[in-house]
């Protein structure tokens, strides 16, 4: 699985790049002289950051459905961006934005990331028992890790930035 961790590293990167400046768009376009614009802009984000881990984890547990969870926090920022064309608000923005969600939607549907999904998806069916187990030969990149120490790094780090942000909640 190593050979297919800088696609779904790159995935991931563009996935909430592009929601995050999405909604930036969003926030100062059509929410620009609403009275609740933070709120609306921060309950869009949420709903696309939940979607988005939503259907990482799901993707990297072997569900094949997990990609059109992913997908909306692609479509969704392309779409504002795309809707915004001929009116007076920042061109060059929009451009960034559409093209950032357009080179994420490439690289979802890329021959590497499609391998990856299927190979999690055949995992999934080895853990449950309906595929055989692959033989240590048949692994492309060697024999399996022993120790799962790089989920757990990325655990750790995930928990220190959320409790950060907490603090930071918290202190302000």
């Amino acid at each position: 699985m190593t050979r297919y961790g800088p696609v779904f590293g790159l995935g991931i990167l563009l996935c909430m790049v592009a929601a995050g400046t999405g909604i930036g768009l969003l926030q100062s376009s059509y929410l620009r002289n609403q009275p609740g614009s933070g709120a609306y802009a921060l309950s869009t984000g949420f709903a696309l950051v939940l979607l988005l881990c939503a259907g990482q984890f799901a993707m990297i547990r072997g569900f094949r459905w997990a990609i059109w969870l992913i997908l909306p926090s692609l479509i969704a920022p392309a779409l504002t961006a795309v809707s915004l064309f001929g009116s007076r608000h920042a061109g060059t923005l929009q451009v960034i934005i559409l093209a950032i969600a357009l080179v994420g939607l490439l690289v979802l549907n890329s021959k590497r990331h499609r391998a990856m999904r299927r190979r999690l998806v055949e995992m999934r069916l080895q853990r449950i028992g309906q595929l055989p187990p692959t033989r240590e030969d048949e692994f492309p990149d060697g024999t399996p890790p022993a120790k799962p120490w790089f989920s757990i790094t990325l655990l750790v780090l995930a928990a220190l930035v959320v409790i950060g942000k907490v603090w930071l909640l918290v202190m302000n």
